[in-house]
């Protein structure tokens, strides 16, 4: 849906037209990007995710519970902390490094300077994943009982649901007819 006149398409039948669409796309996307998504969710709330410092994460709410589930690949389980808080919880640890080249830039695979006739490392030419810390917190819709939470790690997803407390739980009253 257009949200303004640059979204409107010219033909891109000329080189020229074609690279100005080009741009325009990638000013679109990076518009989009600051502005928030179909969701709500305001840019500063999902910085982490969007700029590769946090996990992606999806919150559903039901009526009896809460479901976050969190992207982890690559992270160790047993390293990951979970905090709730009033209306928040927040979720933390780190992604290793894993040691894929073998040997740092000096050294050859065999321990030997590199290009003195030992097994030479491999030459990294992307390094496109995203290592270190990582800290993410999100509002919870609800009020949940911090004594009923389960957490589990699996394919490289964690799954955590919180059960809302009884108060907040939807219930249904009787209309009484006189």
């Amino acid at each position: 849906m257009p949200r303004g006149p640059w979204r409107n398409r010219p033909d891109d039948d000329h080189p020229i037209d074609a690279t100005f669409s080009r741009i325009r796309d990638e000013m679109e996307r990076l518009y989009d990007r600051f502005t928030g998504d179909q969701w709500g969710t305001s840019p500063l709330e999902s910085w982490p995710a969007r700029f590769g410092w946090g996990p992606r994460m999806d919150l559903i709410e039901s009526s009896s519970d809460i479901t976050i589930s969190a992207e982890l690949p690559g992270v160790d389980p047993n390293e990951v902390d979970i905090q709730i808080s009033e209306h928040t919880l927040t979720i933390s640890g780190e992604k290793k490094r894993d040691d894929e080249m073998g040997c740092d830039d000096k050294m050859g695979c065999d321990g030997e300077p590199a290009g003195s006739g030992g097994l030479d490392c491999m030459q990294q030419h992307y390094g496109e994943r995203q290592f270190g810390p990582f800290q993410r917190t999100v509002q919870l819709p609800a009020t949940v009982d911090a004594d009923k939470v389960e957490a589990k790690y699996a394919k490289g997803v964690l799954k955590i649901t919180l059960q809302k407390t009884p108060d907040v739980q939807p219930r249904r009253i009787e209309v009484k007819v006189e």
